[in-house]
């Protein structure tokens, strides 16, 4: 990597199902995408994957903020539970 300090995150919400996306091969560190568009779904679902160095460079932040905290949301998920109100 040119720029190792630097975390890469993809928009992917208008190519998610139609390509294959190497995230590790690409070196993408944060993958978003949406419900509404390639999925065809009702809008207001929100899908990432996150790498562990994205993971890791989240814990040496002291105010990660709570809206989009990614560590909060990887222990909900071990958990198996969501990051707010389980439905």
């Amino acid at each position: 990597r040119e720029f190792p300090d630097v975390i890469s995150i993809v928009d992917s919400v208008s190519s998610f199902s139609t390509l294959a996306i190497e995230k590790d091969k690409l070196g993408i560190d944060i993958l978003l995408t949406g419900s509404q568009k390639a999925l065809a779904l009702p809008p207001g679902l929100s899908l990432q994957a996150v790498s562990e160095r994205a993971r890791a460079r989240a814990a040496t932040m002291t105010d990660r903020g709570y809206y989009f905290d990614l560590l909060e949301f990887h222990e909900n998920h071990l958990k198996g539970m969501t990051p707010s109100t389980p439905c």
